[in-house]
């Protein structure tokens, strides 16, 4: 809210307390409403003078009063919609600008009230329009700074799985590698290119994909998946994050025995359910696909030789 001046009888220099697009917004809105009244129609009479001199009885123009009212109360309206926001845009009541402005609205010295009032109205909106130019070199201290929006995080397919699995691991990349997955969206520990770089700390890169990417987790549950402190810190980590994932239950191993941060009544690829495992791996591809945004496969043949090898490699 503007403050008081300390000393209100004369204007000081003040800076803006709205943002300078807003302050635009309002006196162009104003500069757009001065039109309409610039228009009002305000009729001339012609009365008889009622005093009777030398040369007889005369007429003399005289504005419907009425009219003349409306248009002097928009007037008014108008002009004082201009000075509030003047007031209320600058930490300063009495500044600088409101003073300018007032100064640009010449009293009245001849009795045409009308023609007078629509000359001052042209030439506040002079002012107006001057001062709107003037905005990017008055001080303000509401304008933001421009907000910084935060760098999307691009996807990546990891895959939680323990080091005794890694057979299934591989076989995994393999066939995800068919629709569309390669070392920069898939991150899997226990396949060269895919895994940790030669120098680098195993937790701090775990990290880094955790934090760093949108991170789509699919789990290949066993028992050894939960006899390993590594793993059960990944599973702990995508519940945190609320990571979209996928549950792969490896041979040995069943949806029962499945605790901890991972749902058990979401649907999971059972990998020795010879009945439903190739539909469930073919879900599983679509939900993938969507997910990040890897085009259609025109033809699957190719995805069902590999989905078919992934599925003989775990039979054998």
């Amino acid at each position: 809210m503007a403050k008081k001046n300390s000393q209100p009888d004369r204007p000081v220099p003040s800076r803006l307390i709205k943002t300078r697009d807003e302050v635009k917004e309002l006196f162009l809105k104003q500069i757009e409403s001065a039109t309409p009244i610039l228009k009002m129609d305000v009729p001339l009479n012609r009365e008889l003078n009622p005093y009777v001199g030398f040369s007889g009885p005369r007429t003399v123009n005289k504005y419907d009063e009425a009219a003349k009212e409306r248009f002097l109360q928009a007037y008014n309206r108008w002009d004082e919609m201009n000075r509030e926001i003047f007031i209320r845009s600058f930490e300063d009541a009495n500044n600088l600008d409101l003073d300018n402005y007032n100064k640009a609205a010449t009293p009245f010295i001849v009795s045409d009230v009308v023609e007078e009032t629509k000359k001052n109205i042209r030439d506040q909106v002079s002012y107006l329009e001057g001062f709107i130019n003037r905005l990017p070199m008055i001080d303000c201290v509401a304008d933001k700074v421009p907000e910084v929006k935060p760098v999307e995080k691009l996807p990546l397919l990891f895959i939680s799985h323990s080091s005794a699995n890694e057979k299934i691991a591989e076989a995994l990349v393999e066939m995800f590698r068919t629709i569309g997955f390669n070392t920069k969206n898939m991150f899997c520990s226990s396949v060269n290119g895919f895994d940790i770089r030669e120098g680098e700390d195993i937790y701090d890169t775990l990290l880094s994909k955790f934090q760093d990417y949108k991170i789509f987790v699919i789990f290949l549950l066993s028992k050894d998946y939960y006899q390993s402190a590594a793993c059960l810190n990944e599973m702990g980590a995508a519940w945190v994050l609320k990571a979209n994932y996928a549950t792969i239950i490896a041979p040995g191993f069943s949806i029962p025995e499945i605790k901890g941060a991972i749902n058990p009544n979401k649907m999971a690829v059972v990998l020795e359910d010879q009945k439903r495992v190739r539909g469930k791996l073919n879900q599983l591809k679509e939900r993938l696909i969507e997910f990040f945004g890897l085009p259609e496969t025109e033809d699957d043949t190719v995805w069902e030789d590999d989905r078919n090898k992934f599925i003989s490699t775990i039979n054998d």
